[in-house]
């Protein structure tokens, strides 16, 4: 949808300016060179909005962890594979209904509402949305229907775990889809309030008051998650209705559809090719293994995850900076940007892998339980993976906002394919350390290839330490 920048434009503008350019060049290998002040204001504000929504993800990741600590701790290996099982089911069954929306409503909403496009943007709400319910609701019914039909072949209570795990999916999908929009239109936190917030607050007090006066089954845990979804749905729309934009309320919707569908297809891809690259482990030891051995094997992957959330963050409030500051033509300011961005993200993440390394054994004790330690070369595994991640930085987001999201979608191909060859070739003999390995390498793949795709098109190197363009 939008040009690449020519090499000759993009080396010329990301120099920085000042009195030496030698000099310049050389503080900015550092993310300190000199800046208008219009620069170092935006990146204050970006640094107020990551500790705003690093408060609300904190509280977020406290809660999903202590509720998922409840359940491990209850349910014990074994029922907590299944509960695991059933929802990185349903979570990979819902990328296909996401259709890469969300990515692409965040970078044209952004455009949309910098250039004040209200037609436009009213229409892609709208028709985003409709598409999400179709889509969703189909997948949801006929997987629903499919496990109905196959009712006297398997286990019960593991068969209604899946269907109640496949109503997550329009739910979950339509959450993204609001959050989307709010990001979009630089309202980041209240867009993180419901999924981050109200869902696992919800969660974690209903799991808690259940089992001081009863009983969890997977199913029944899981039913528990569909109910928060709704709420958590509920909340967002609500918050949505409140931030649109007075333009839309009254403008005639119009539509790009040629232009979206062309984007659509690579952001689709990426976005089955993440849910490939995070879930496929979980799916393949599901295939090999017990239920116990992916209950186990969650418990890892679980921890080695808060690796990657300094990074996470950062992406929630940089999404819409990087659209309006590349669609403007900005891209020194783009260029310090990411630099200083990445070293803040490695700095503050690398301390977590470390601790994984060294006192994984007992994390997992701590946390889940001593059932759980045997986890602990999966931990390593997947802690060194997610340390390659945080040490290149935000770099497929960069390339999904700036229009070249098609070599996030080469990467991403290359990288499943390679995740899922792995695994099924790691998994029969080696077990969980087999997909721990092989999850790993698919994720240091990816992101050294979209590194490069990085320094091609827009001559950024991210670094933590000094380099010549």
């Amino acid at each position: 949808m939008h040009g690449y920048i020519a090499y000759d434009r993009g080396h010329a503008s990301l120099r920085a300016p000042g009195n030496s350019l030698a000099t310049a060049e050389r503080a900015e290998e550092f993310g300190l060179s000199p800046q208008t002040p219009e620069a170092s204001r935006l990146f204050g504000q970006l640094v107020r909005g990551f500790f705003g929504t690093a408060g609300l993800r904190g509280a977020s990741m406290v809660l999903s962890f202590g509720a998922t600590t409840l359940l491990a701790r209850h349910f014990g290996p074994t029922d907590f594979g299944v509960y695991s099982l059933a929802l990185a089911t349903a979570t990979l069954l819902s990328v296909p209904t996401d259709l890469g929306l969300t990515r692409l409503v965040v970078r044209e909403v952004s455009r949309y509402h910098v250039r004040e496009n209200w037609g436009l943007m009213r229409g892609l709400i709208s028709r985003s949305n409709q598409i999400v319910i179709a889509a969703s609701g189909a997948c949801c019914i006929g997987l629903i229907a499919w496990l109905f039909l196959r009712r006297d072949q398997g286990n019960h209570e593991i068969d209604l775990a899946f269907a109640i795990a496949f109503l997550l999916i329009p739910l979950v999908t339509l959450g993204r889809l609001r959050d989307a929009v709010l990001r979009g239109l630089d309202h980041i936190f209240q867009g993180q309030i419901p999924e981050t917030l109200i869902r696992p607050a919800f969660f974690v007090t209903m799991i808690g008051g259940v089992l001081i006066f009863g009983d969890l089954r997977p199913w029944s845990a899981l039913a528990l998650n569909v109910l928060s979804a709704i709420v958590a749905l509920a909340a967002g729309s609500w918050m949505l209705l409140r931030q649109l934009p007075q333009e839309l309320r009254n403008v005639r919707p119009a539509y790009e559809m040629a232009a979206w569908l062309r984007a659509l297809l690579p952001l689709s891809l990426i976005g089955g090719l993440d849910a490939v690259n995070n879930q496929a482990d979980l799916i393949v030891i599901g295939i090999y293994r017990s239920a116990g051995d992916v209950g186990t094997y969650r418990s890892a992957s679980l921890i080695s995850m808060q690796i990657g959330i300094i990074l996470t963050l950062m992406n929630v409030v940089l999404a819409p900076a990087i659209s309006r500051m590349y669609h403007s033509n900005a891209h020194d300011e783009l260029r310090r940007l990411a630099r200083r961005s990445m070293i803040f993200v490695a700095g503050s993440s690398l301390p977590l892998v470390l601790i994984c390394i060294f006192y994984g054994r007992a994390l997992l004790s701590i946390i889940f339980g001593s059932p759980y330690v045997s986890a602990y070369m999966v931990l390593v595994a997947l802690a060194l993976g997610q340390m390659v991640n945080v040490l290149v930085g935000s770099v497929g987001l960069i390339l999904n906002m700036t229009g070249h999201e098609k070599d996030v979608a080469i990467a991403g191909a290359v990288a499943a394919v390679g995740n899922l060859a792995l695994n099924f070739v790691l998994v029969p003999s080696f077990g969980i350390e087999g997909a721990a390995w092989a999850t790993a390498s698919s994720l240091v793949v990816a992101n050294v290839m979209m590194f490069w795709a990085v320094k091609r098109r827009l001559n950024i190197i991210m670094l933590p330490w000094p380099t010549k363009s």
